[in-house]
């Protein structure tokens, strides 16, 4: 249906915009590693560095660099998906993309009631025509009797005035009074016939209630998917500012050499996973709010 093509389009928009900032997250992380390999290597030059500070380093800066491209990858193949839902060919991301509203998000009111989705107010209609096909083909097959009869003024006069005079004289006159019996000779396929009508009428009203069954289970799977991830993005966002300011305070410490290398790549390792935390559960939350339009319909 159409609601379900926008609401598809909807969520591999998300998805772009999901891609799009973890190509951002990487892209910054890939500059702090850059920026820790140079410390590094200009205190190894001046001796005051260790060779295993450097090495550790680089080996975080060529894994920075990967992971950038794996992004970039998925970001352009979720363009490609989303410009697909507009029938354009292309892998490239369209300009000015909207940001995660996380107040929005988080003020998203989860809805309490829904109305039937369009597949099963179809499957509803599907229903209701073989039940009334079933019940055309029991009545058709049913014998009929039937009263019919016919009066007529048969006489024939020279003139239209003799004509008139003579329509109230019995003689000439005739009528015709009969019963008339419809019923099927070939009783064993008007028996299949029925049948098969009666069984496309349950197998209808089978597929019918089974639809009803799906929507409610995944009515309730949505609305408390709803419920954990935005719970979760909360946390999501406080545990991304904690990380935040243990990394700044860390790189503090390691300008004044009182601090690993070592430290410093977990604390970025920590506050990367953060930041792709917290935009992960912005996305699943955003592609569950559109899926909510399919029972407002």
């Amino acid at each position: 249906t159409s609601l379900s093509s926008l609401v598809v389009a909807e969520q591999s928009y998300w998805a772009l915009v999901y891609a799009k900032k973890a190509v951002e997250i990487q892209k910054n992380s890939l500059s702090s590693a850059e920026q820790i390999f140079d410390y590094v290597s200009n205190k190894l030059r001046l001796n005051l560095g260790e060779t295993a500070d450097v090495l550790q380093a680089k080996a975080l800066l060529e894994t920075r660099k990967l992971t950038l491209q794996q992004a970039q990858n998925n970001e352009k193949l979720s363009a490609r998906d989303f410009n697909k839902n507009r029938f354009i060919n292309s892998n490239e991301t369209p300009a000015n993309l909207a940001d995660f509203d996380y107040t929005k998000i988080h003020n998203f009111l989860i809805p309490q009631e829904k109305k039937d989705r369009l597949d099963v107010k179809s499957q509803e209609a599907k229903m209701k025509a073989a039940v009334a096909d079933a019940k055309v083909s029991e009545e058709s097959a049913k014998p009929s009797l039937s009263l019919y009869g016919s009066y007529s003024q048969n006489q024939v006069q020279p003139t239209t005035l003799d004509a008139l005079n003579s329509s109230f004289e019995r003689k000439g006159r005739s009528a015709t009074v009969g019963l008339k019996l419809s019923m099927p000779i070939n009783f064993s396929l008007n028996s299949d016939i029925r049948e098969g009508s009666d069984l496309s009428a349950l197998a209808a009203k089978t597929n019918y209630r089974q639809k009803v069954f799906e929507q409610e289970t995944d009515w309730q799977n949505l609305i408390q998917s709803l419920t954990i991830y935005k719970e979760n993005l909360q946390l999501a966002k406080k545990i991304e500012e904690a990380q935040r300011l243990k990394l700044e305070n860390e790189r503090k410490l390691l300008r004044q050499g009182r601090t690993t290398t070592y430290q410093i790549l977990l604390f970025e390792q920590d506050y990367l996973n953060a930041q792709l935390t917290t935009i992960e559960m912005a996305y699943k939350m955003l592609v569950l709010i559109a899926e909510t339009k399919l029972y407002q319909n």
